[in-house]
């Protein structure tokens, strides 16, 4: 049995307020322009890393709308905007309008992705309100675990890690063997990073 974080795409439902539709418009938005922007770096969203996920996977999570109920749509809204802005120059064209934005956006993913690996999972969440959100949705895929009648396959973000290893282990579940990396994705240098950059910027 395999539980996952919310990964499928879901249509708007009707029952939503018009700040809570346009909260998860943006979303959508700034998803499609995300997934641009990782692909200059030749990643792919998790989404299209599984692929045609199976009907039986089953998603033991917070929906979008749960999360904007819960922290409140005005807080969500920020967070989105301000993450639609960073990907804003992601667009179909952006190997002609917005080349030097690329290369910026591989030296930032070159540098801010090697800080936070070198700061553990300790430091993640940074604020107190995702704080909130991350441990709502911990508890979620817990609760999926208690209902679960056969093993279970958890797929989740690093982030969330610490909380459902910490309420594994308080059901009594204890780890057989140590945690395994896999290298998902290849960085490149921040040297390459910022000759791209600086060849991008030249007249």
């Amino acid at each position: 049995m395999v539980h996952t974080e919310f990964i499928r795409q879901h249509p708007i439902p009707s029952d939503v307020t018009e700040e809570e539709r346009h909260v998860l418009e943006t979303m959508e938005g700034g998803g499609r322009c995300e997934d641009r922007a990782i692909a200059t770096l030749g990643w792919v969203h998790q989404r299209e890393a599984f692929g045609d996920i199976p009907p039986s996977w089953q998603e033991h999570d917070l929906d979008p709308l749960q999360i904007i109920r819960l922290a409140g749509p005005a807080v969500i809204g920020a967070q989105v905007a301000q993450h639609q802005r960073r990907f804003a120059w992601a667009t179909d064209d952006w190997q002609i309008r917005t080349p030097r934005a690329a290369a910026m956006f591989a030296l930032q993913a070159a540098i801010g992705l090697r800080i936070g690996a070198s700061r553990g999972t300790k430091k993640i969440p940074y604020t107190s309100g995702d704080e909130i959100l991350v441990d709502a949705r911990d508890r979620t895929a817990l609760q999926g675990v208690d209902a679960a009648d056969r093993d279970v396959v958890m797929i989740w973000g690093t982030v969330h890690v610490r909380g459902i290893d910490t309420g594994l282990r308080t059901r009594g579940f204890t780890p057989a063997a140590g945690p395994e990396w896999r290298t998902v994705a290849v960085l490149p240098t921040i040297g390459t990073a910022l000759w791209r950059l600086i060849r991008r910027s030249a007249p």
